[in-house]
């Protein structure tokens, strides 16, 4: 999380290099002679954390705008860090179940050098693995269709009838598969990252950095897809951003973002193709929006492609791609210090995004974890669009669309991290609101500024005071979101700064 002092810099959360002085939790117990890593001082780390700076897309501006509703120079937070560091101990950790550098030198992988290790491994696994798949298939494909699953399960098929000929790196992509079904079905952190450890030395036996193909590009999204979800952490969300510029690169590399006629192959391996990159996009769009870091997509980058309507397609995953070029001059312009848009441009915007957005979301059917991802990517986007003038004092007034819209778009994110929280069961549909932790605390600050008018308007002709029943769902996303801090520093910054947010807003 960043800890926010003068408008325009941001404190990213400082609390993450003091995970750099304890051992690599990803190591196991074979690894004890491994070099410890040693960190600097925690003042030192707070320092280091201060001189990072974010887009516009980030919720700098929140913190920033909230401090002086409040009246306030500064928010107290700072020392209340700062004490959260000096109090940390090595029995103290967050569930970090990868090294923030994976999948590139990660100590453990080191174990796995061996391929007859490697197999071994996933004869261990072989009695669970097909919960694993279809703990991966019920809470990770349905939203993200990383994988074509019919050549998936056929080449599983054949692995266990004869592993020795098995392509390495279709290997890389099933133990990920197994790492990610293996974590969403039974929480079992070591057995995850044994398998992520794995597919990180079988994609380092490949040629993916000069001659990459459509195997690596799997991989590499169902890493990406990994370090959301399995590290609780807000650098996880940065380091991701690093990591995605490889995956554009080898995607842009196979020409997977020209789109080719598919009257060339078979047209549900076009489909499956399209909506991975489609996939990569999405993910690009998404971390550039939660770290504020600049877009590593462009809208030329779609200036080749042909309009879907001539191939009739229905897969919301691909139709989104004509949507991107869009989203991405939206970005470029919210995210420019020359060429911000005026309002009038912003309303435009927003009639547009909305209209794409419907249209869409139309099309889902039977699938309520994907309308929910893609409806949380569409608000965010609504989110920084209206930001810079739903924040100001008179918006009700003066940016009505900006100000409503922001309202709306934060309530609605609220309500479906509510849901994903309702939906806690024994396929673990809880972890895919970590995949939007970042997007449902920017929800919860917005909402927050919100509250903090206390003459604004929140809603017209409602039998209960609609600013109570806004609170309450405010305090009912924190308190699940309190469920966390025992998983994350990040958590546990965001609860405190929530908290002490809450006590600034004027009484009801």
């Amino acid at each position: 999380m960043l800890v926010l002092s003068n408008r325009g810099s941001e404190r990213n959360c400082p609390a993450h290099d003091a995970i750099d002085s304890r051992s690599e939790k990803a190591n196991p117990p074979s690894d004890t002679g491994t070099p410890k890593k040693t960190g600097q001082d925690p003042d030192g780390r707070v320092k280091a954390w201060l001189a990072r700076r974010r887009g516009a897309t980030h919720w700098d501006d929140l913190i920033s705008a909230l401090k002086l509703q409040a009246g306030l120079d500064d928010l107290a937070i700072r020392h209340m860090v700062t004490d959260l560091i000096h109090q940390q101990s090595s029995e103290t950790s967050d569930d970090f179940v990868l090294p923030e550098n994976f999948p590139f030198n990660s100590p453990a992988a080191a174990n796995y050098v061996s391929m007859d290790t490697i197999h071994d491994l996933l004869q261990h696994h072989r009695e669970r693995y097909q919960s694993y798949i279809d703990g991966y298939l019920a809470l990770y494909q349905s939203s993200f269709p990383i994988i074509d699953t019919a050549i998936f399960s056929s080449m599983a098929e054949d692995y266990w009838n004869d592993p020795r000929p098995t392509d390495v790196a279709w290997l890389a992509s099933f133990l990920m598969v197994l790492a990610l079904g293996c974590f969403a079905a039974t929480r079992d952190q070591r057995s995850a990252m044994e398998l992520c450890m794995a597919a990180e030395a079988c994609l380092s036996k490949t040629s993916f950095m000069v001659q990459p193909d459509i195997l690596a590009v799997r991989t590499l999204c169902l890493m990406v897809l990994a370090k959301q979800s399995l590290n609780a952490t807000c650098r996880t969300f940065d380091s991701c951003w690093t990591l995605l510029g490889m995956v554009t690169r080898a995607a842009t590399a196979i020409d997977l973002h020209k789109q080719r006629m598919p009257y060339h192959e078979n047209a549900s391996v076009w489909q499956s193709e399209q909506a991975l990159w489609s996939t990569v996009v999405y993910f690009c769009i998404q971390v550039a929006m939660v770290t504020g870091k600049p877009l590593l997509v462009s809208a030329d980058m779609f200036a080749e492609r042909i309009p879907l309507s001539i191939f009739q397609t229905n897969d919301p995953w691909v139709m989104l791609i004509d949507v991107y070029p869009t989203i991405c001059q939206i970005i470029s312009r919210i995210s420019s210090s020359t060429d911000k848009p005026l309002y009038d441009e912003v309303v435009k915007h927003n009639d547009y995004v909305r209209q794409l957005m419907d249209a869409l979301l139309s099309k889902i059917h039977g699938k309520p974890r994907l309308y929910i991802a893609l409806d949380i990517f569409f608000r965010r986007i609504l989110l920084v669009l209206h930001r810079s003038y739903a924040l100001q004092p008179a918006a009700s007034s003066m940016y009505p669309v900006s100000y409503w819209a922001s309202l709306e778009c934060s309530l609605a994110i609220l309500v479906h991290y509510r849901d994903l929280e309702d939906q806690r069961g024994p396929d673990n549909t809880d972890l895919i609101s970590r995949l939007f932790k970042s997007d449902i605390f920017a929800a919860m600050l917005t909402v927050c500024s919100h509250l903090s008018h206390q003459e604004a308007p929140l809603s017209a002709g409602s039998a209960i005071p609609p600013r109570r029943i806004i609170l309450n769902t405010l305090r009912a996303c924190i308190a699940i979101w309190e469920r966390e801090v025992h998983h994350s520093t990040c958590f546990k910054i965001g609860l405190m700064l929530l908290n002490l947010v809450l006590k600034f807003l004027p009484d009801l």
